[in-house]
């Protein structure tokens, strides 16, 4: 049964991997300059855009492989449930990473919106402010901005789990 669970995981990963690489690469390439700089400029474009796929790649595994280790070792402290702040596709893999470690997600949004795709629920991030559980702080970049806000909202720093940090 572990082995099911681990591998529909990974297949919920890989979707989501790809899902992100796609979105990004398709902002990536909405930048492009319409005017031609000829042959040469077309090429350094199109390998641009591979050395951008090649760290992106690199980037999102990074994410995945930091929110396992990040989730694993909050169960092994029986931390029973979190809330993330932090960025979507990053609360998408702590998501999907539930089905396999014993960790509830709930979702802080700057905005209230429902994410049931995601999380069972989103609540506004006010109400995360209240409680004893631990947040995430689901991104590797605007750390500080966001550890700021928590703290100013009287979130105490023990609460606060770095993803950046690996855990």
């Amino acid at each position: 049964m572990r082995v099911l669970k681990r591998t529909l995981v990974s297949i919920l990963l890989l979707e989501t991997f790809v899902k992100t690489l796609a979105r990004q690469l398709r902002l990536k390439l909405t930048k492009f300059t319409r005017r031609s700089g000829g042959p040469n400029a077309f090429c350094a474009k199109f390998a641009a855009a591979g050395d951008f796929l090649k760290h992106m790649s690199r980037y999102n595994w990074e994410i995945i492989r930091r929110s396992r280790r990040c989730l694993e070792q909050l169960a092994a402290e029986n931390v029973k449930e979190v809330f993330v702040y932090g960025e979507p596709d990053v609360t998408e893999v702590l998501c999907k990473l539930t089905f396999e470690i014993p960790v509830k997600v709930t979702t802080l949004g700057e905005y209230y919106k429902a994410l049931t795709d995601l999380a069972p629920y989103e609540v506004p991030i006010e109400m995360g402010t209240v409680g004893r559980e631990k947040i995430i702080i689901g991104s590797l970049v605007n750390i500080e901005e966001r550890t700021r806000r928590l703290r100013k909202m009287g979130v105490d720093d023990k609460r606060i789990v770095l993803l950046a940090n690996g855990r």
